[in-house]
């Protein structure tokens, strides 16, 4: 029960869900995730069952019942990347590194589990006390692991997933059943993009794409730059639904080196990411391999000397070992990101884990 010294704050108020966080005593702050309906909702079934990782969020405090449904208790985690992004980098490659590196391997971790995400974006990235990067808000998860869901089917696959300019070109031609894991690695892609056009530019960066003008308007920004689909480079195109409801004028490809200034490597594995098709996209796990995504040899210093920066130097980001840290077993199941790359088969087009379900 609310006590005369607690403070509440509604976050985030959706569809499905609202998101409050709970000040119950200077230092002691968790968030409440309210659901509009009485069974319980996948997310919950999710994080409850899934082995602990220490890239995605674990922990549910509380699970309670209320008039208007079923509502959980998760932990305050202190500082977002949407924050991290709106403090400018100034400059230091490292950061995103370290950074993109464990977002991958929490999203290979997922995809190992036949898991997927559909709602990555910095808002959804959180740091922990220790600046290690934590997935959270797995309100959109789609699954058809029997671990998670017992015998029940996965749900009819809802293109209306995902949150603007982070949402993958095929959602907007309202498909009924598509790649829900080539999502997550479009999605990927636009944030490793966002954290590095934060370093080069020393400024709150913006997005890659403009969701600003609707669906019609995200597909003509992403058209932008990565050129209008064709047989080569997007085959299936035509055969989404909403496909040849509009024309869009013929654009080439732009290089994305034109609007990203970054190491060569850096802009490849984005490159990869951001593929039109689908099926060639790169998965969280090839990521992980990539030059650039690889484990770095000494930690970035991100001490501070700006008050309003102080949040980044409190999560420590990089004062430890980055190497040590980012192979470190899980507490759980010892598994380390060799360990996540060598479950996965890095050929998407062999491996049955990436075929589209409904």
């Amino acid at each position: 029960m609310q006590d005369e010294s607690s403070q509440v704050q509604v976050i985030h108020e959706g569809r499905h869900a609202s998101i409050v966080l709970w000040k119950r005593s200077p230092g002691q702050s968790i968030i409440v995730k309210a659901f509009q309906q009485d069974s319980i909702p996948l997310e919950i079934l999710v994080i409850r069952k899934l082995p602990r990782h220490r890239n995605i969020i674990y922990e549910i405090k509380d699970v309670f019942t209320q008039d208007f449904g079923i509502s959980i208790a998760l932990p305050c985690l202190p500082v977002s990347l949407n924050d991290v992004l709106t403090s400018p980098l100034d400059g230091r490659p490292a950061v995103p590194q370290v950074m993109a590196h464990q977002l991958c391997a929490g999203l290979a971790f997922l995809h190992t589990r036949r898991v997927a995400h559909r709602d990555i974006k910095p808002d959804n990235v959180m740091l922990d006390s220790d600046g290690t990067v934590v997935i959270i808000d797995f309100g959109s998860v789609w699954t058809d692991n029997e671990m998670f869901r017992g015998t029940s089917p996965p749900d009819r696959m809802d293109y209306q997933v995902g949150t603007g300019p982070y949402r993958a070109p095929e959602l907007l031609f309202g498909p009924t059943i598509y790649d829900p894991f080539a999502v997550d690695s479009w999605a990927l892609g636009c944030v490793i993009g966002e954290m590095l056009l934060a370093s080069d530019s020393g400024r709150a960066p913006g997005t890659l794409f403009d969701a600003a003008f609707g669906d019609l308007g995200l597909a003509g920004s992403i058209f932008r730059l990565t050129g209008t689909p064709t047989e080569q480079t997007w085959p299936d195109f035509g055969s989404l639904p909403d496909a040849g409801k509009f024309a869009f004028d013929y654009r080439e490809a732009v290089p994305l080196h034109r609007r990203i200034h970054a190491q060569p490597e850096a802009i490849d594995l984005v490159s990869k990411l951001l593929q039109l098709d689908p099926s060639t996209r790169l998965s969280p796990a090839q990521a992980l391999v990539q030059p650039w995504c690889s484990l770095l040899a000494s930690p970035p210093n991100l001490s501070r000397s700006r008050p309003d920066d102080a949040f980044i130097g409190a999560a420590r980001l990089g004062h430890s070992p980055i190497q040590d840290r980012a192979m470190q077993p899980d507490a759980a199941e010892g598994h380390t990101d060799d360990q996540i790359v060598r479950d996965m088969s890095l050929d998407r087009h062999s491996d049955a884990s990436h075929t589209p379900r409904q």
